[in-house]
């Protein structure tokens, strides 16, 4: 039988062409969002434990439709050398994000915020009931309040004696960025802070 002797310039054109092509479609993937790629426009809140593997990340992301191609955010983050810098923590991160926004925000640690307004003429106990639905723990919450030294407030020895709650008065009505995962002490701190 006679083997066909096809010219080395044909080959390497073949092969050039799909070697172009592969790196082409992976190129357009890594710029385009997830939601184009798939059909669905999904937002998550994502919680990054310490020690994580940027393939279990990868995983997690594509499971959730955050990425279209879990192959393809390893590749990234292996190419730009970032693996090490992601930070631990809560993100929200939705499938309109590109592959290289959503290593930005891992990498940059843009962690995940809530919004909670406390109105004006709330007591200790309405702050707790409402920051509840955070996952804030209430017990926890009005135990602080009761008992962290209010050195810094100016309070007068008679007066401390005649409050139940140490911060009563003292968190004020207003729109707190409270971060996820946060404590009931750094939600204080934060409040405090104003």
């Amino acid at each position: 039988m006679p083997v066909l002797k096809v010219p080395k310039k044909i080959v390497v054109g073949i092969l050039l062409f799909l070697f172009c092509s592969i790196l082409f479609y992976y190129s357009y993937l890594l710029v385009q969002p997830a939601y184009k790629l798939v059909g669905t426009n999904t937002e998550e809140i994502i919680f990054i434990k310490p020690g994580t593997t940027i393939d279990s990340i990868a995983e997690e992301l594509g499971t959730k439709k955050i990425i279209a191609d879990p192959i393809l955010f390893k590749a990234y983050v292996r190419l730009i050398g970032v693996g090490a810098k992601v930070q631990a923590g809560y993100y929200r991160l939705n499938s309109k994000l590109t592959i290289s926004e959503i290593v930005d925000k891992l990498v940059e640690g843009e962690m995940a915020h809530y919004k909670v307004t406390i109105p004006e003429g709330q007591t200790i106990e309405n702050i707790a009931g409402r920051l509840v639905e955070y996952g804030i723990e209430e017990e926890q919450f009005l135990s602080l309040s009761r008992t962290l030294e209010a050195s810094f407030l100016n309070v007068a020895p008679e007066e401390k004696n005649n409050l139940v709650y140490n911060l009563e008065g003292f968190l004020f009505p207003d729109t707190y960025q409270i971060p996820y995962g946060s404590s009931a002490e750094e939600v204080i701190k934060i409040m405090l802070e104003g």
